[in-house]
């Protein structure tokens, strides 16, 4: 009742189901749906394999395509969500977003290629081409900016702002602070790091409970823990230590 169905085999599976207020648009759009509904499909497969899943947006090739039970998604662009099959209230934007996705839920991915690799992680908010890109389980992070988060894999509650901000290194490391192009670029196992400043921290990977600003402070520091270095240039030559406090340039 109420369903809107244009294009080869869109639609194919509704007859003598229960399903209302769809709409698709394209060939092979919700054409197995049994009692789905209120979803929108428009192009060549988007929700191709929709059943039961309801209040689903898709737009594009293969945008959603495997989704099943999936519910209130939103997928725009070419395979954007494209694997997702049970997730539910997640949204991505742009060619290939949260494209690997297949029970994740409550993830925001805006640019082409944002959040890809992500399968289970939730709670996701990724904005810039590739950002947030590596993530397979994480959760609770926010990455804004191209390539921000690019190496976070299954690190929890990091943030990144910036160009290449956390996007180095293959992040497992949970709730740093990275703001400013490549800063906290090589994390990997570091921890509850705070870093502020272009290129501040750029090196460091296993060091945690730092906090260090300023564009290029701490910029050869690898590992080290609990220091404070506040200033442009500030323990730009120190490699490792615990317990610094270093301020000025």
């Amino acid at each position: 009742k109420g369903n809107v169905y244009v294009g080869s085999s869109a639609g194919f599976g509704a007859s003598g189901n229960s399903h209302t207020g769809n709409t698709g648009i394209g060939a092979r759009v919700l054409s197995v749906v049994t009692t789905g509904g209120n979803n929108v499909g428009v192009g060549y497969d988007a929700l191709k394999n929709t059943t039961d899943g309801t209040e689903n947006v898709a737009v594009g090739k293969d945008a959603l395509k495997d989704n099943q039970g999936g519910e209130g998604n939103t997928g725009v662009g070419t395979e954007a969500l494209s694997n997702n099959t049970s997730g539910v209230e997640n949204v991505a934007v742009g060619k290939l977003a949260l494209f690997t996705a297949t029970t994740a839920d409550l993830n925001v991915a805006v640019g082409n290629e944002a959040m890809r690799l992500t399968t289970t992680g939730h709670s996701n908010t990724a904005v810039g081409r590739e950002s947030g890109y590596s993530g397979t389980t994480h959760s609770g992070s926010v990455f804004v900016g191209e390539h921000a988060g690019y190496s976070v894999t299954t690190g929890n509650e990091n943030i990144g702002i910036g160009h290449n901000a956390m996007g180095g290194g293959t992040i497992t490391g949970d709730a740093n602070i990275a703001i400013g192009a490549y800063a906290g670029n090589s994390l990997s196992s570091g921890q509850q790091n705070v870093i502020i400043g272009r290129d501040a921290a750029k090196t460091m990977n296993t060091g945690a409970y730092n906090t260090i600003i300023g564009d290029n402070a701490g910029n050869a520091l690898t590992n080290g823990q609990y220091n404070v270095f506040l200033g442009l240039n500030t323990g730009d030559a120190t490699q490792t230590g615990d317990r610094l406090t270093l301020l000025g340039t």
